[in-house]
């Protein structure tokens, strides 16, 4: 059998129709859809692993805030964003099955089995997360609970402000400044074409650019660093 027909189908008759139901657009293993002022990006993510014997692959999920995505970069939100350029990302896994999960076909795969784990994965989990998270008003609980999904300090208070969550920005913003006053070790590796690997830790010293673009952020968003 060939994996990579297998895999075709299978992505043609369970992710394709769901995400097409939903208006995603598609390029190659990429999916995106605009619902006002947000962005959604699914991505269908092959193992580095994968051989003739043995095919995994994990899902990949991505939300924009198109307000807050121009607020923290210096450029326009690509015309088809992918997945690793959304402010928050995840992967379907954590959200189906708390962990990392792969999905995995192999010569002896059942292909009606595996699109019923999918199918029902999306009709259970994603789908209704997709549906969800499709307004910004719903993602308050999102970023305050973020253990499962990956975002950057500076996204998570802006959309803490934008949500009007002005407290708990606050509380977070003097918390990370508080952080980031504290002496970090860099740690460097060094690979040499034999193999051999040398890692090398700096002395512990403040970031002070960091530290800088914390305070600014704040005067922008009028959170108080220091206490009265």
């Amino acid at each position: 059998m060939d994996l990579k027909i297998f895999f075709d189908n299978l992505i043609k008759e369970t992710v394709t129709p769901q995400l097409k139901s939903l208006n995603f657009k598609k390029q190659g293993n990429n999916f995106c859809r605009e619902i006002g002022s947000i962005i959604q990006c699914f991505n269908i993510q092959q193992s580095r692993w994968n051989h003739a014997e043995s095919k995994q692959f994990v899902f990949n999920i991505g939300l924009i805030h198109k307000n807050t995505y121009q607020q923290i970069n210096s450029h326009n939100i690509p015309s088809f964003p992918k997945e690793y350029d959304c402010l928050i990302q995840t992967r379907s896994n954590q959200l189906t099955h708390g962990y990392d999960f792969w999905y995995e076909i192999t010569q002896n795969s059942s292909l009606e089995l595996i699109k019923n784990d999918i199918t029902n994965d999306f009709i259970d989990t994603i789908r209704p997360f997709l549906l969800k998270y499709q307004t910004l008003e719903n993602w308050s609980d999102l970023i305050l609970n973020d253990d499962k999904f990956i975002m950057s300090p500076f996204v998570k208070v802006h959309l803490l402000s934008e949500l009007g969550l002005k407290k708990e920005a606050s509380v977070f913003w003097k918390n990370f400044y508080n952080k980031s006053k504290i002496p970090q070790r860099s740690k460097s590796t060094t690979r040499y074409p034999n193999g051999k690997e040398i890692v090398e830790f700096s002395e512990p010293k403040i970031n002070y650019d960091l530290v800088k673009k914390i305070e600014l952020l704040a005067s922008e968003l009028n959170i108080e660093l220091t206490e009265n």
